[in-house]
C-alpha cells in the first residue's frame, strides 16, 4: 500500500462515518417525540451514532500517522 492509497483510504472512511453519523442524528432527532413508543430505535441510532464517533477517531488516527511518516520521510530527505 502506498502512503497516497493509505491517505485516500482513511479519508474515506472518516467521510463515510461522518455520513453515517449525519444520518444517526437524524434517526435521534425524528425518534424524540415517540422515545416512550420506540425506544429500542432510539437506543439502536445512539449506539450507532457512537460507534461511528469511534472508527472517525480510528481513521483520524491513520491519517496522522500518514502525516507523520510522510513529513518524516521529507525531512529526512530534504537535510
Amino acid at each position: 500500500m502506498t502512503v497516497t492509497s493509505g491517505m485516500n483510504k482513511a479519508l474515506a472512511g472518516v467521510n463515510k462515518r461522518l455520513r453515517e453519523m449525519m444520518a444517526y442524528a437524524g434517526k435521534i432527532a425524528s425518534t424524540g417525540a415517540s422515545v416512550a413508543s420506540e425506544p429500542a430505535e432510539l437506543a439502536e441510532a445512539v449506539v450507532g451514532m457512537k460507534h461511528s464517533q469511534l472508527q472517525v477517531a480510528a481513521s483520524v488516527k491513520v491519517v496522522e500517522t500518514f502525516d507523520e511518516v510522510l513529513l518524516g520521510t521529507l525531512l529526512d530527505e530534504k537535510v
